[in-house]
């Protein structure tokens, strides 16, 4: 039995490291397509908005599909999926307006979404909380592996065979995707239907208002909250947008070779940081140093874009991904840490909802900027406010500290 279980976490796992290969090459195809056919900074950043304003729709999506046959929206998803791509290699090869587009790639980013929230439940009713634990880090691994290998490897692919390529790339990998759920995922267990009384009490607005209402209460939490959004505004359209448009202004003929090495380096960065934590697990103890230094790698990274130096952008894309584990580790940590147990749920969904918020309106307004002056004074800004960000930071921590101390020489 033990064994059976295994091998279709293994087998899903995989899945969806194909899944997420496809669309990455999806991504990649369609970005440097626009850049190379002079759609422009604007068209860029619409394709960047979608692929963070579609993450909205995961909740009410997951609250559709908890209750559907997970192997009928696979199968739904992968066919929106299939449609969408070879739609967009008609919108390629005739020169579409961005609009068409555009409504072809949020129609392939929906796709991603059901699959994304059709997954969670069906491996949790699948395997039980306990072994979906066991999937979840298997899952994980081998998707930032998958990513480094993917984002490397589509840089040089549009060279080697063009958006066209890519998409017909991305169109097997749904194909075989299609073809492995159909064939080895088994039905999930029977779906328990919720009352009305339950329904109205597990809805999102419900969560989200109880949530909302504690975390104003917290101003640690409400502050931590506004430090992750801050980070967020700053460095999502950084890599959706700038570092495309960067390199493409640098060396147009190489720029998505480039963009792939960058972006690869950072995700070395973060898989190198979590093995680390994986193999020194005492250092989770000193989380709330990890912030600013967190930051601080961040800022070595816009500094080397500004010198424009090609040698340093690299290692400064590495101490970024160092620098972005940190910062997710040290906020989930503080969040867990300063949160009632009764409100994690809650304020996680708070935190989950803000997040998006802040990169989905930082993305128009990044783009709308770079569109009229140079990347050079967003890094520049960025640069401030990321410091100001750690030091806000450091001074909450102290007072803690300070507050803590005060309180054990009473007790005392």
């Amino acid at each position: 039995m033990a064994e059976t279980v295994n091998k279709e976490i293994n087998i899903i796992a995989m899945n969806n490291g194909v899944h997420k290969f496809g669309d990455i090459f999806f991504y990649i195809g369609i970005l440097w397509m626009l850049l190379y056919n002079d759609y422009g900074v604007m068209a860029v950043g619409t394709i960047a908005f979608l692929e963070a304003g579609v993450g909205f729709l995961q909740i009410p999506l997951s609250a559709i599909i908890e209750q559907q046959n997970k192997k009928i929206m696979y199968m739904i998803a992968a066919m929106l999926r299939i449609g969408s791509i070879i739609a967009m290699v008609v919108c390629c090869v005739s020169q579409a307006t961005i609009v068409l587009i555009a409504v072809f790639y949020f129609i392939h980013e929906i796709s991603s979404t059901i699959i994304s929230a059709t997954n969670f439940s069906y491996t949790v009713k699948l395997f039980g909380k306990e072994t979906y634990r066991i999937y979840q880090v298997k899952s994980s691994t081998l998707q930032q592996t998958v990513m480094i290998i993917a984002t490397g490897l589509a840089g040089i692919a549009y060279f080697v065979v063009g958006v066209i390529g890519m998409l017909a790339i991305e169109l097997l990998a749904t194909i075989v995707f299609t073809l492995i759920v159909t064939i080895y995922y088994r039905q999930e267990p029977k779906v328990v239907k919720m009352t009305t009384e339950q329904a109205e009490q597990s809805t999102y607005a419900n969560t989200v208002k109880s949530g909302l209402m504690y975390v104003l209460k917290e101003r640690k939490i409400l502050t931590i909250i506004l430090i992750a959004m801050t980070v967020n505004m700053l460095f999502a359209p950084l890599m959706q947008v700038i570092l495309p448009v960067i390199f493409f202004e640098l060396d147009g003929e190489s720029a998505s070779i480039y963009n792939s090495i960058v972006n690869s380096c950072m995700l070395v960065g973060m898989v190198g940081m979590g093995i680390v934590f994986m193999k020194k697990a005492n250092w989770l103890q000193n989380m709330q140093t990890f912030l600013p230094i967190g930051i601080g790698l961040t800022v070595v990274f816009l500094v080397a874009l500004i010198s424009g130096n090609m040698l340093f952008v690299i290692v400064g894309a590495l101490c970024a991904g160092i620098g972005a584990k940190l910062n997710g580790a040290a906020v989930e940590f503080l969040l867990v840490n300063e949160t009632k147990e009764d409100y994690l749920a809650r304020v996680g969904a708070i935190f989950s909802t803000l997040s998006q918020a802040a990169t989905v309106i930082s993305i128009p307004i990044v783009t709308y900027l770079l569109s009229v002056s140079d990347y050079r004074w967003y890094c520049f800004g960025a640069c401030i406010v990321f410091g100001l960000v750690g030091l806000i930071y450091m001074s909450i921590e102290k007072k803690s500290l300070s507050g803590n101390e005060n309180v054990e020489g009473l007790a005392e």
